[in-house]
């Protein structure tokens, strides 16, 4: 498999990952749930205010957050449908918000490489259908992240440290 990865980083940000990390974690969890074809992702890291009309315009919600999927669609005009689309093996976008992202590294008590690497893995599963909107999705989704991020090195994100 082969991940044709583009970072963008418009802000300058200068606490993002490296494409080399991304990479590896991008990898490793597409490997993990059994994807083997090669595809493209775009991963765009934010400031607050873009992260929030993000969040707004796409989700109604009024804030920014740490993490966006945005599945690439294809949307059939004669059924009148969208669908998950594989064109030219672009499987979607990300969006990830620098200032949520090491807020909630901090206040969870955990280094914001670790964080980093449990929302990106957190966004591919849902650029791959995976959801968290039931308790049985939630569980299964949970079990794969913590999977993914002791395969990479990290330990299970959902431990509360006191």
């Amino acid at each position: 498999m082969n991940v044709d990865l583009e970072l963008q980083n418009p802000y300058a940000l200068t606490s993002i990952p490296d494409k080399s990390d991304c990479q590896f974690w991008v990898e490793t969890a597409l490997f993990i749930i059994g994807y083997e074809t090669s595809c493209r992702i775009v991963i765009r890291f934010v400031d607050e205010e873009e992260g929030k009309a993000l969040n707004h315009d796409f989700r109604d919600k009024n804030y920014a957050t740490n993490v966006l999927s945005f599945p690439y669609e294809v949307l059939d005009v004669e059924l009148g449908i969208a669908e998950l689309a594989n064109t030219e093996n672009h499987i979607g976008d990300l969006v990830l918000c620098e200032k949520i992202v090491l807020e909630e590294a901090e206040q969870q008590k955990k280094s914001p490489i670790q964080h980093w690497a449990h929302l990106m893995i957190h966004g591919i599963l849902h650029l791959k259908g995976y959801d968290h909107l039931t308790d049985d999705e939630a569980a299964e989704m949970e079990m794969l992240e913590i999977e993914i991020l002791r395969k990479i090195g990290y330990a299970n994100p959902y431990l509360v440290i006191k």
